[in-house]
């Protein structure tokens, strides 16, 4: 990581003398200004943001201790390094006091002036990692979040909860369910005409994220997507004709979102406007055949199945069994998979289409994962025709998810070699790229044409290492090789085989071989 520094000094030899001595890029630093005093540089500070500011203290018209405070306020990620020829400890008192990282006395080599900005550069990107960490675990939360409030909202519209649970369960996730009167709507998409296959499902998908991507600016709305061709919708409001404006807006914003979607239908369903939770299900139910009842076109699944009824399956179990499950483990895996379905339920065959529909997803979204057509991975499947088969038993459903995945795992192994080929590939680009500070799983992946995901499943697989642990590997030794046969600082080292933190390549160093690289040298010599 690079790391830009401005400098403010009003004595021009000094300043020049300090900009020209320091090996800023040799240092993984960017000098990206100057100024002779705190009030010249504000506005260009300002515009370049930089990461450490070196300044003196005693200047015209705005010292650095006044240049400091107005930084720390308003930038309060900058590192300010102080130069001062002012021995005097009122000045050091102070410039504590404002959160300076460090203060320095002129005057100052750049050999000590380096040392410094080096454990400046460290503590940033230790600050840098963090923020990341912290940042990916508020994603997470989020995502987990919003995964958990989706399966409220249809627990709640199918009955699933009492009011009082409702409202506290309502509470813990930060919604507001208190109002005079409710809606709930059904928005379903409709592929149109002759589409089949994967064309069938590109249209679907595509038109999907069309919408998904017009409700992230609608935060206030209480969505709650079911599966890929359905979204469920709850309104709330003071009034039964509040709620319905929001209807008529909604359904606006939905129009326009797939406005071009082509050979893509959308279909909104509504209940009534009830005033009680208790009364939701109803509502829901109504708005769900009133989608079904509009539907003019053919759906991959015939009928919608009552919500009531829907199965309580394991969200991702199907994805997880075709990246990681061997063919032999397939009818387990099915009869475990299909252990919440009972044939006896009077709407059996809607809940198997349902199904069906759903690892017809997954299958899609493996194919996309692999580089390949559906008809590829699936051939002589017909999918239209599975997708819209009646199934009465169970053992009819086991039989025709088991048709469609089978040929997906057979694929899968038969197709092993290149994948080993992918992987050499891959391990190829990592040889030729992991002095790239800024090399990444996704990059590799993107090198090799597999998703992020499924490349880092087969890799693991293929290798017996993660990515994580190749890349930290060939690094370490790289670096065994440069501290046996060259001259190079273990600091430069850390450098040349892509660390820009020397105390982090320290300790990756150390736990990969059981010595720092000072004692594997001597030991080496």
């Amino acid at each position: 990581m690079i790391f830009k520094v401005f400098l403010v000094e009003d004595e021009i030899v000094t300043r020049e003398g300090i900009r020209d001595s320091v090996n800023w890029a040799g240092a993984g630093l960017r000098f990206c200004g100057e100024a002779p005093d705190g009030e010249l540089a504000l506005p260009l500070i300002e515009r370049e943001e930089p990461d450490i500011l070196i300044t003196d203290i005693k200047m015209p018209f705005m010292d650095g201790l006044e240049l400091s405070r107005i930084v720390r306020e308003r930038w309060p990620q900058t590192k300010i390094l102080v130069l001062s020829g002012h021995d005097e400890f009122r000045y050091a008192q102070q410039a504590i006091q404002l959160g300076v990282t460090e203060y320095l006395l002129k005057p100052a080599s750049a050999e000590d002036l380096l040392a410094v900005l080096r454990n400046v550069c460290a503590q940033l990107e230790q600050e840098h990692a963090e923020r990341q960490r912290q940042q990916g675990l508020q994603e997470q939360l989020r995502d987990n979040v919003d995964l958990v409030r989706h399966h409220f909202l249809l627990d709640l519209v199918t009955g699933r909860f009492t009011p009082s649970a409702a409202f506290d369960a309502a509470r813990r996730l930060d919604i507001d369910l208190a109002a005079h009167a409710y809606l709930t709507l059904v928005a379903r998409f409709v592929a149109l005409g002759e589409l089949a296959g994967l064309a069938r499902f590109t249209a679907l998908y595509g038109a999907r994220q069309r919408v998904d991507a017009a409700l992230q600016t609608q935060p206030d709305l209480l969505a709650f997507p079911k599966d890929v061709e359905e979204i469920g919708f709850l309104l709330k409001g003071a009034d039964e004709a509040g709620v319905h404006r929001q209807a008529a807006a909604l359904r606006g914003v939905l129009a326009d979102a797939v406005a071009n979607a082509g050979d893509v239908r959308l279909i909104v369903g509504s209940g009534r406007v009830v005033a009680r939770l208790s009364e939701l299900p109803q509502s829901f139910l109504e708005a769900a055949e009133m989608a079904r009842a509009q539907q003019s076109a053919a759906p991959i699944s015939p009928r919608l199945p009552n919500p009531r009824l829907l199965p309580q399956l394991e969200s991702g179990a199907a994805a997880a069994f075709l990246r990681r499950g061997e063919a032999a483990g397939l009818d387990a895996f099915l009869e475990q998979y299909l252990r919440p379905l009972h044939a006896g339920d009077a709407e059996f065959a809607a809940l198997a289409n349902y199904l069906v529909t759903d690892v017809l997803v997954v299958v899609t979204h493996f194919a996309q994962e692999l580089a390949v057509s559906l008809e590829e991975l699936l051939p002589g499947v017909d999918l239209a025709a599975a997708a819209q088969t009646t199934i009465q038993s169970r053992a009819g459903l086991r039989d025709l998810l088991r048709a469609i995945l089978l040929p997906v795992l057979i694929y899968r192994d038969r197709h092993a070699g290149r994948i080993q080929r992918l992987t050499e590939q891959a391990k190829a680009y990592v040889a030729g790229h992991f002095t790239d500070e800024e090399i990444s799983l996704s990059a590799v992946a993107a090198a090799v044409g597999l998703s992020p995901s499924y490349f880092s499943v087969v890799f693991s697989r293929t290798t017996g290492e993660t990515f994580i642990e190749h890349l930290t590997r060939v690094r370490v030794e790289k670096a065994m090789e440069l501290l046996r046969m060259t001259p190079l600082t273990a600091a430069e080292v850390a450098y040349r085989v892509g660390y820009s933190n020397p105390r982090y390549f320290f300790a990756v160093f150390k736990k990969a071989t059981g010595q720092s690289p000072t004692e594997f040298r001597a030991e080496a010599e």
